[in-house]
């Protein structure tokens, strides 16, 4: 199968030809276990408070290990199963996940992405888009030590609707109305098909986050 020519690896980047770039928010600027392993112990506190029973470690232990081991499908209802959990429905839960109070800017993101942004911001504009609820999503950017972060513009696409998520291209098409960019020079930063898909939908070049940061290392050090 012929490989998409939007896609670009590493060994092809050539970062002089875009004038923008947009990155992804959760494992692509940072892991999103920093922040899920904080609000996972929010919530295994809250539980705890009105289940005097349950050991907060064990609440964390098990919320943590079955993420990293099936994903956050059913995470709730699972742990509800598991530890028979009363007076703290899956709202609780949510709620718990998207408003743990965190630190501004306690969070690191990857150094090098920290080091490129930071040295690269007067040569491209940078923007963020991620999919997700806007309120927990907002937390996460608040938590995050990003460099010049109150002039960078993220893009919560589900405010926008649910049919205007990732891999809708609606994000790209705002940034390239709004900022009056063309698409060639426009490179979308991400970690998932979804993320690749919404860059082919938008007609712009698409790179994952492990070859971006491949390459910029390769630069830094020739």
């Amino acid at each position: 199968m012929m490989k998409n020519k939007l896609v670009v690896s590493d060994d092809l980047l050539d970062l002089d030809k875009y004038s923008s770039l947009i990155f992804d928010l959760d494992d692509t600027l940072y892991n999103e276990i920093e922040y899920l392993k904080l609000a996972y112990s929010f919530a295994a506190k809250r539980i705890h408070k009105v289940n005097s029973s349950l050991p907060k470690v064990k609440l964390e232990e098990f919320l943590i290990s079955t993420f990293l081991a099936e994903g956050r499908k059913n995470l709730y209802q699972k742990l509800e199963k598991n530890f028979h959990i009363k007076n703290y429905n899956v709202e609780n839960f949510l709620d718990s996940l998207r408003t743990v109070p965190i630190l501004e800017n306690s969070i690191p993101i990857h150094k090098i992405l920290y080091d490129f942004i930071s040295g690269n911001f007067q040569k491209f504009k940078i923007f963020i888009a991620t999919n997700g609820n806007p309120l927990q999503q907002a937390n996460k950017y608040k938590s995050l030590n990003i460099p010049n972060k109150n002039l960078i513009q993220i893009f919560y696409c589900d405010s926008f609707g649910k049919d205007k998520r990732k891999p809708s291209p609606f994000f790209i098409n705002h940034i390239l109305n709004k900022y009056k960019l063309i698409k060639k020079e426009l490179l979308f930063v991400g970690n998932c098909e979804t993320d690749r898909e919404a860059a082919l939908n938008g007609g712009i070049d698409y790179i994952d986050i492990s070859n971006f940061m491949s390459r910029i290392k390769f630069q830094i050090h020739n």
